[in-house]
Order: C-alpha cells, then sequence, then structure tokens
C-alpha cells in the first residue's frame, strides 16, 4: 500500500508485449544493467552449489566484474582468478578479463576460481 513516505506508481498493462516494454524502460530510466552467468555451463558459487539461472542487475554507472562478484557473494573475490566475458564490452568472444573490466548490458559472464 502506498503511504506518503514511500513512492508509489500504479501500472495498469492490458497487454504482455506493454509489460515487456514497460520492464525495459524502467532499466533504461533507471539506469540499470542485466548480466547473465553462463549458463551452458553451472556457475557454482564458493560456497554454495547453486547454479545462477536468473540474471544479475547491477547500476549502470561503470560495473565491473568485482561488483559483479561481489553481488553473488562476498567471498568470491578472495578466490578469484579471472573471469570469461561474452558480449559488447570485450573485442573477441570470448575474452578472458580480470576484476577491473568494465561490463556492459547482456554481458555474459563465467567466473573462474583458483585451485
Amino acid at each position: 500500500m502506498c503511504s506518503p513516505s514511500r513512492a508509489c506508481v500504479v501500472v495498469v498493462v492490458l497487454w504482455s508485449w506493454e509489460a515487456d516494454v514497460l520492464s525495459l524502460s524502467f532499466f533504461y530510466l533507471l539506469l540499470l544493467l542485466l548480466l547473465l552467468s553462463s549458463s551452458s555451463w553451472s556457475l557454482l558459487l564458493l560456497f554454495s552449489r547453486v547454479p545462477l539461472s536468473q540474471p544479475v542487475v547491477l547500476h549502470a554507472l561503470n560495473p565491473t566484474v568485482e561488483q559483479f562478484c561481489n553481488r553473488l557473494h562476498k567471498g568470491i573475490m578472495t578466490q578469484f582468478k579471472h573471469a570469461w566475458v561474452w558480449g559488447s564490452s570485450v573485442k573477441h568472444q570470448p575474452q578472458r578479463v580480470g576484476k577491473e573490466h568494465r561490463l556492459n548490458d547482456e554481458d555474459v559472464i563465467q567466473i573462474v576460481k583458483k585451485v
């Protein structure tokens, strides 16, 4: 329920394609990026063995691989070796990148940890 202390927007969607257009416009207005984990390999987190099947949403102001890893789990960066990235932020498909690499919208990422 909306109250004076919370900002609320009521939206009525009649067709499913309108919901898709609306969700995309929210991403652009809020400066958010949608990042995908590589689904052909099961991305195993450091402390849990659950594959990540949902996209990760980051703020669009210079998101890095390190921010992506911290969004998944705070302990990943201690074991981080490198990452493979597919998408518009790299020159070659895939390309090996470090934690400072800046990501673009709809990039696909695979994290490699130290053995």
